[in-house]
């Protein structure tokens, strides 16, 4: 093995070949930064052009693509609170809080690091174990599917707010407009009212577009326009090693929730990161503090998230089946060269094999000298004057929509929800509750009917699946935690008011 990685190292430092990692990386910032121009599109884009390239040079240009994006969704998550990805859109809940503190350089760095840390332990693990990992995912059927989205939905009840119902009310909220159109798996129309822009449902990226960037633009103008809005002082502070150390553990628990998510095909970081946040919320002793603006809440998403990269890889590697979006597109770039990913892979072109590991880790090394150096200036947006800002953030976002698939309705759609996130920031309803039915309802609903065609419709048989209960047990016990917490609170406080009665 360590022959093989030495050959891939002595290949991807070629000059020609470390300039496509450098370049593919800046470019995988830059589109990953920009709501709705996401990795996903630069590299649909990109993909016919490797045809004119080697295997090597197109692969690593994907795969410096697929690592840096990811990252780069994170910049506009913590300063605007628009998440360049949806995989970044758990970073909003404390990154942005903690800009409003003045402390973006020190969400910055955090996201940086914790990026890194969990790009990189992630292709240790793809080198080291790929062919288990591979095994491991092929147990995952619908049913353990389904268990896994039901555990990810349960969270909403603790996303963003005090109030259980509001958080409930905007997941289930996201869960029906998932459910707008044609069905997969039946192919009947839903909810379309007889209109055909709707047979297709609502595009999911202008949606998390118009939710989270539209809305925080409508907001922002609203104080402007009421005298309310005050400029950010921007503390210049990188994460200090201390506080590495502080935040140790649950930068290695967000970055196994993402190995093994990761491994999962089609799962993806979206999912791996609102867990994380989740369980990092479970495991604090000040869980309070979440959503307030703690470095603890940017860790553990951003571990999460790009933590899922390197082992998404080994089902597509080892067994030819896509771990993610991303790899989808990569297995096309494997097709082109006329290569099919699989067991044999790794003894038919074993230092192309190793090279896209080089490449990955030398990415994710990249990515953290140059994140680290652009910091302080990419805090410096912070200080143009947002009535400037704010309508070149909206024609970004305008944009970003309707790239998507070159139609208005798009554009229209994206202010639609913008002006529903308006509402929500409003009256206090959690938008990630709302993101994460959008998300993760489509795909437990898909799972589920699945399920019963598998069992014949006896839910029961659930209890036959020893993954799928786990899952589906956690989230029940992640549903009942506030209640328990309140009712705890109740006798307290009720317990308190007795002894002060008798005194």
């Amino acid at each position: 093995m360590i022959e093989h990685l030495f050959i891939g190292f002595q290949t991807i430092i070629e000059p020609v070949n470390i300039l496509i990692l450098f370049v593919s990386l800046i470019m995988g910032l830059v589109f990953g930064t920009l709501p709705g121009l996401s990795g996903v599109m630069l590299c649909s884009l990109v993909l016919p052009f490797t045809y004119y390239m080697s295997p090597v040079q197109g692969l690593v240009m994907l795969v410096a693509i697929y690592t840096s994006s990811v990252y780069g969704g994170s910049i506009t998550a913590i300063l605007f609170r628009i998440p360049g990805a949806p995989e970044n859109a758990a970073t909003t809940f404390d990154g942005y809080p903690m800009t409003q503190k003045g402390k973006a350089a020190e969400a910055l760095g955090v996201a940086i690091l914790c990026s890194a840390i969990g790009g990189f332990l992630s292709v240790l693990i793809l080198i080291v174990a790929a062919p288990q990992i591979a095994k491991f995912a092929l147990v995952f059927g619908p049913p353990e599917f389904f268990g896994l989205c039901f555990f990810g939905l349960s969270i909403m009840t603790s996303l963003g707010t005090k109030s259980i119902v509001k958080g409930i009310i905007a997941g289930l909220a996201g869960m029906f407009i998932g459910t707008i159109g044609v069905t997969e798996m039946t192919g009947y129309p839903r909810y379309t009212f007889g209109l055909k822009f709707l047979y297709s449902g609502f595009a999911f990226i202008p949606i998390i577009i118009g939710i989270f960037a539209a809305s925080q633009v409508f907001s922002s103008t609203e104080k402007i326009l009421g005298d309310s809005f005050k400029t950010t002082k921007i503390a210049a502070k990188f994460i200090s090693f201390k506080e590495i150390i502080r935040i140790r553990w649950t930068i290695v628990r967000s970055a196994i929730i993402g190995f093994v998510i990761g491994a999962l095909p089609m799962a993806g970081a979206s999912l791996s990161a609102f867990i994380s946040y989740n369980e990092a919320v479970r495991w604090s002793k000040k869980p309070e503090l979440f959503g307030t603006g703690i470095i603890e809440g940017i860790a553990a998403p951003e571990t999460a998230n790009n933590a899922t990269t390197g082992t998404a890889m080994v089902t597509l590697l080892a067994l030819g089946i896509p771990g993610s979006v991303m790899t989808a597109i990569m297995l096309g770039a494997f097709q082109v060269h006329g290569i099919d990913p699989g067991p044999l892979l790794f003894i038919e072109h074993t230092d192309l094999v190793y090279t896209l590991f080089m490449a990955m880790l030398l990415g994710n090394i990249f990515i953290f000298v140059i994140g680290k150096t652009q910091v302080k200036i990419i805090v410096r947006l912070l200080n143009i004057d947002y009535r400037l800002l704010s309508p070149i953030i909206l024609i970004f976002c305008a944009i970003g929509s309707f790239a998507i698939r070159n139609n208005i309705i798009d554009i229209t759609s994206m202010f639609f929800f913008g002006v529903v996130g308006y509402f929500m920031r409003k009256f206090d309803y959690p938008i990630p509750a709302f993101v994460l039915g959008l998300i993760l309802g489509p795909i437990a609903e898909k799972n589920y009917l699945l399920s019963m065609r598998l069992f014949d419709s006896d839910i029961l048989l659930f209890g036959t699946k020893p993954i799928a209960m786990v899952f589906i047990v956690l989230g029940v016990i992640t549903l009942l935690m506030p209640i328990v917490r309140i009712c705890k609170q109740y006798m307290r406080t009720r317990k308190e008011q007795i002894t002060e009665s008798n005194v």
